[in-house]
C-alpha cells in the first residue's frame, strides 16, 4: 500500500483521531445526539481523505484540481472575501458589544467580549498591512 497524497493522508488521520476521541468521550460521559453526529462526520471525513491519499487516480485528479489555476484563484478571492468580512464583524460586533456594556454601566461579559473582538479587529488589520508591505517590497 502506497500513499500518494501525504497532506490528505495525514487529514484523515486526524479527522479519525478526532472522530474516535469524540467517541471516547462519549462513552465515558453519556451519549448524546450531538457527539454522535461529530463523530460520524469526523469517520466519514476521515475514511474519505484516506481514500483519496492511498487511491493513485483519485490523488492525480486531486492535485489536478489543486494546480488549476481558476481553482487558485477562486481560493485566493474567497480568502480575501472571508478575510474582510471576518474584519468588519469583529470590528462591529465590538463597537456595539462595549457601547451596551457602557450603555448598561456595569462590567459584563459582554464589555470583555467586546474589547477582545476589538483587539481581534486590530490584530487582523496589523497582520494584512504587514503582508501589504511585505508583498509590495517583494513585487
Amino acid at each position: 500500500m502506497k500513499i500518494y497524497h501525504k497532506k490528505n493522508f495525514a487529514a484523515g488521520l486526524l479527522a479519525l483521531a478526532a472522530g474516535t476521541g469524540i467517541l471516547l468521550y462519549s462513552l465515558w460521559n453519556g451519549f448524546s445526539l450531538y457527539n454522535l453526529l461529530w463523530t460520524g462526520n469526523f469517520f466519514w471525513l476521515g475514511c474519505k481523505a484516506l481514500e483519496h491519499s492511498l487511491s493513485r487516480e483519485l490523488t492525480h485528479e486531486d492535485l489536478v484540481n489543486e494546480r488549476d489555476e481558476r481553482n487558485r484563484l477562486l481560493s485566493m478571492r474567497s480568502k480575501s472575501l472571508t478575510l474582510s468580512i471576518t474584519q468588519y464583524a469583529a470590528g462591529i460586533t465590538g463597537i456595539i458589544l462595549a457601547s451596551i456594556a457602557k450603555w448598561v454601566e456595569y462590567e459584563t461579559p459582554l464589555t470583555y467580549i467586546g474589547l477582545s473582538l476589538m483587539l481581534v479587529w486590530l490584530f487582523i488589520l496589523f497582520v494584512q498591512s504587514s503582508v501589504y508591505r511585505y508583498y509590495d517590497k517583494r513585487s
